[in-house]
C-alpha cells in the first residue's frame, strides 16, 4: 500500500534507530538527513503514482469491459485496468 504519512514513518523510524543505537551527534545528523530525504522522495513517489493511475483511468473509462469490472465490488478503478491490459482484445476469447 501507500503510505499515509511519510513524516510520521521518517519519525518512527528515527525513535527506533535512536533506541536501538547510540549515534554520535555528526550520525544522528547524517540519519536525519537522509530520513528526510527519503521521505521527500516518498512523497514524490505517491504524487507520481496519483497522476499515472489518473492516466490509467482516462485511458480505460471508454471501454466496455472497463465499466463492466468496475461494477463488481472490490474491483477497484486501477485494478480493472490492469485485468483489460492482461486480456486484452476480449473477442479473442469466443
Amino acid at each position: 500500500g501507500h503510505f499515509k504519512d511519510s513524516e510520521k514513518l521518517a519519525q518512527t523510524i528515527q525513535a527506533a534507530i535512536r533506541g536501538s543505537y547510540r549515534l554520535s551527534k555528526l550520525q544522528q545528523d547524517s540519519v536525519n538527513v537522509i530520513l528526510g530525504l527519503l521521505a521527500r522522495e516518498i512523497r514524490n513517489l505517491e504524487k507520481m503514482i496519483k497522476e499515472i493511475d489518473k492516466a490509467i483511468e482516462d485511458m480505460v473509462e471508454t471501454i466496455p469491459e472497463y465499466q463492466c469490472l468496475t461494477s463488481r465490488p472490490g474491483v477497484g478503478k486501477v485494478y480493472a485496468a490492469g485485468i483489460i491490459a492482461e486480456i486484452g482484445q476480449i473477442e479473442r476469447f469466443k
